[in-house]
């Protein structure tokens, strides 16, 4: 008798915080650095979408950066991990997105198959949404030749737009989790 009321009442305990929807305690510290990070990043979200200079983007993205780095150092691994992924993902694009324009401002060679200028971290970041040119027969590059390449606006554009994608995606699901 006594084990079956036991049994019972942690079928209800635990019942009532399935329904509630307990989420996760987080330090009110961490809930700062996490909001700020948000706040930083909106505003990077919508700079890009208004378009952005390079100097503006490379200072608004430390700012990003710099706030991220703070909330993921005392960010617990059971908390919204799916959001630290998708934050992860997007300053992966946001960082690729700052390489590729700095090869355009230093006048650099466009990444080239197979994997000049990391040609292959951007086909691993942007799959089927990579915009890629091939070099005509008679390029002055010999090796290049043939070979497909990244047009920079075309690509700098797209990878705006898919790392603003995942800081979002990251930020609905941070919102969910965050008390």
């Amino acid at each position: 008798m006594k084990t079956t009321l036991y049994v019972r009442a942690t079928l209800i305990f635990l019942i009532c915080i399935v329904i509630s929807g307990c989420k996760p305690k987080i330090s009110d510290t961490l809930k700062e650095q996490l909001t700020r990070m948000l706040e930083e990043g909106a505003t990077l979200t919508s700079m890009t979408e208004q378009g952005v200079n390079y100097s503006d983007y490379r200072q608004q993205l430390a700012k990003v950066k710099g706030a991220y780095d703070l909330a993921s150092a005392s960010w617990e691994a059971d908390f919204a991990p799916d959001a630290k992924a998708s934050f992860e993902k997007a300053f992966e694009g946001w960082d690729l997105t700052l390489y590729l324009w700095e090869l355009k401002i230093g006048d650099k060679d466009n990444p080239v198959e197979p994997n000049i200028n990391r040609f292959t971290s951007f086909t691993d970041y942007m799959g089927d949404s990579l915009i890629t040119e091939t070099h005509p027969s008679d390029f002055i590059v010999e090796s290049y030749r043939g070979k497909k390449y990244l047009p920079f606006d075309e690509n700098i554009s797209v990878l705006l737009s898919m790392a603003s994608d995942s800081f979002e995606e990251g930020r609905k699901l941070l919102l969910e989790q965050m008390p």
